[in-house]
């Protein structure tokens, strides 16, 4: 059986529910409610669960079992239990000499079964695909897709081979919410169909099926920071300290040192750093080792590294006046001609699309889509939004250098055709930059940034009625 429980109280306000109620207590008092209006379980019923779950490829009760018997990993089945219980151990014979076929279990002695290292991990895991399989044929009825399964439907980004891959979203979804583990199921451009863990569900608040993403491994090496705090610290005998930062490099501003003690306070309470009592940081040798090491543990919540190609449905990007993804795929070139399921749906895609843009005279035939073509195409997206938001602030739109500084009031995030761009508001004008995700938490407020080789690096300034977080 399954409960759904509405989030909020009678009141309107948020319900908070313990984890472990969730879990666990929730559970025992459905059982308790159940054994007083049904009566108590019997001996049969609870022998027919046993018998059911045998040869289960996941983690069950009778697994449970065995470990609490186990004394390094030896469990004794030789002697028939004094308690009346030898009905259930018959099943836990049973259940020892199916773990033992599929490579978990080995005979030791009579009656004694070596239990696997990683015995109930691998069950686990094993469980774990099941429901991943249930989870992926349902997307794929429900998308009414036909796709090969000669190869894994299951996408590892650990694996040794692992390849970033590219597709449209046919599914999301939550795997196991109170582990909170999401998914999505990617029709690829190979003409596959791959079902994707993507960590938390917070992951998936952008994403929307139709839309394009790419998926790939995920890199743990050190942040940055990290590597500016190592490199300090290496030339001031482990220590370092926002005025070593500063005199190491008078330009930074204090909010970008602050942003390395902040990651600092992070690494302390992971045991990689440690505080002075004058506000400087010891900072161990093997710092770079240990923060990637930090980077690691954290990776649960983020197995895969996932980047949005395209919001805009596909039908949409053959005409649309911006920079769009099938533009991306053109300027690389070839063809597909032996494309399956949407990667045929691409080619089909960029051959519409290129017959757009020749009727508009944004590229000849004999030179194809080119990164001019891609500059004019976001310059006409960007001037349409420009006009539109020139009206709503009451001021002129001017386009962003193509290098320098640049500096004004972070005001609101768009989404364009061509991406999804910052509106930085100053006195007289407003300009148009590219967005990045932490932006966000300094919206209303000053910021300055240098544009360099198309990137833009931000920091936030101090603003007359503004403070600095």
């Amino acid at each position: 059986s399954h409960v759904v429980i509405r989030g909020v109280t009678e009141t309107g306000s948020t319900l908070i529910i313990p984890r472990d109620y969730i879990s666990h207590g929730m559970r025992e008092a459905a059982e308790h409610i159940a054994t007083l209006e049904l009566g108590p379980t019997t001996q049969i019923d609870v022998a027919k669960k046993l018998a059911l779950s045998v040869r289960h490829d996941r983690f069950t009760s009778i697994d449970r079992d065995l470990l609490s018997k186990a004394q390094n990993q030896i469990v004794d089945l030789s002697k028939l239990p004094l308690d009346g219980s030898d009905w259930s151990q018959r099943f836990e014979k049973w259940r020892v000499k199916y773990l033992s076929s599929l490579g978990l279990a080995e005979k030791v002695g009579f009656g004694k079964w070596r239990l696997d290292d990683n015995f109930e991990r691998t069950l686990r895991r094993m469980g774990d695909r099941g429901d991943i399989l249930k989870a992926y044929h349902r997307a794929m009825a429900r998308a009414k897709l036909d796709r090969s399964l000669d190869g894994e439907p299951i996408y590892d980004p650990a694996a040794k081979l692992a390849r970033p891959i590219t597709g449209k979203v046919i599914e999301k979804g939550v795997l196991d919410d109170v582990n909170d583990r999401s998914y999505i199921v990617l029709d690829t451009m190979q003409g596959e169909a791959l079902f994707v863990e993507t960590g938390r569900e917070a992951n998936l608040a952008q994403l929307e099926r139709g839309m394009v993403v790419t998926v790939g491994p995920q890199t743990y090496a050190p942040k940055a920071s990290d590597r500016t705090i190592a490199d300090i610290a290496s030339k001031r005998g482990g220590i370092y300290s926002p005025s070593f930062h500063e005199m190491s490099d008078p330009g930074a501003r204090e909010e970008f040192i602050k942003a390395h003690v902040r990651r600092l306070e992070a690494m302390r309470r992971a045991g990689h750093a440690e505080r002075n009592s004058d506000g400087s940081w010891t900072v161990p040798k093997d710092y770079l080792k240990r923060a990637a090491q930090y980077e690691t543990s954290r990776s649960f919540g983020n197995p895969v590294k996932l980047d949005i190609r395209s919001r805009l449905p596909l039908a949409e990007l053959t005409q649309t006046m911006g920079k769009t993804w099938i533009d991306t795929e053109l300027i690389k070139g070839g063809s597909e001609s032996d494309a399956l399921g949407f990667g045929q749906e691409v080619e089909t895609l960029k051959a519409q699309r290129q017959k757009f843009l020749l009727s508009q005279k944004l590229i000849q035939r004999s030179s194809g889509v080119t990164q001019s073509t891609l500059d004019t195409l976001e310059k006409i997206d960007l001037d349409a939004a420009g006009k539109t938001l020139s009206e709503q602030f009451g001021k002129p739109y001017k386009a962003a250098p193509e290098s320098g500084r640049i500096s004004g009031i972070y005001r609101e995030a768009i989404q364009r055709p061509s991406g999804k761009y910052t509106v930085i508001e100053k006195s007289k004008e407003f300009t148009l930059v590219p967005w990045r995700d932490t932006m966000d938490r300094n919206l209303g407020k000053s910021i300055s940034g240098t544009l360099k080789n198309q990137t833009i690096s931000w920091t936030l300034t101090k603003a007359r009625g503004q403070s600095i977080s």
